[in-house]
């Protein structure tokens, strides 16, 4: 399904960041646009996710998740953007008994930006291979990340035609 050859792959522990921003001057000079993204917290996948950046900040999907994290202190955000994180936080805390610090997070990125993408609505098919990820993820462990555990499941498969296939019916000459 995904073609890993073409995928670069970043790493950015927070504990070697001074505030949630940072991950976003990261990718904006690593141009990242179109990714997956893993959070693991002390080697425990806590969530998969994507984003296709249209903003002015790459990454700013993740910058928004990983910015509400408690253990940030005053550098905690506070807009409704992003704010799901809160709730994977305090299910963490119900499910294990202890907060998690971002000192102790490692994020990810599966950079798809230049990925060559087989059909004509490429965040459907990134959407598809992040759901590929959390499907593969729970037949290995038994269940989804808790980060994914609130995903909507309704996402619905829509027909989207091959590049190759438009390309061939609207070449002229």
């Amino acid at each position: 399904m995904i073609n890993w050859t073409f995928v670069k792959t970043l790493n950015i522990n927070l504990r070697n960041i001074y505030q949630p921003y940072d991950i976003s001057i990261i990718m904006n000079n690593q141009k990242v646009r179109k990714y997956l993204y893993r959070i693991k917290w002390k080697n425990v996948v806590i969530k998969f996710g994507m984003s296709f950046d249209n903003s002015r900040n790459c990454g700013e999907r993740v910058y928004r998740q990983l910015g509400h994290c408690k253990s940030w202190g005053t550098q905690r955000l506070n807009g409704s953007s992003g704010s799901d994180w809160r709730v994977i936080e305090d299910d963490f805390y119900n499910l294990y008994g202890f907060h998690m610090d971002h000192r102790d997070i490692e994020l990810t990125i599966y950079d798809f930006t230049d990925y060559p993408f087989v059909t004509a609505n490429e965040w459907s098919e990134l959407n598809s291979m992040e759901i590929h990820l959390i499907n593969s993820y729970t037949k290995l462990v038994g269940s989804k990340p808790i980060g994914n555990v609130h995903d909507d499941e309704n996402f619905v498969k829509k027909a989207s035609p091959l590049k190759a296939v438009l390309e061939d019916l609207f070449k002229f000459g």
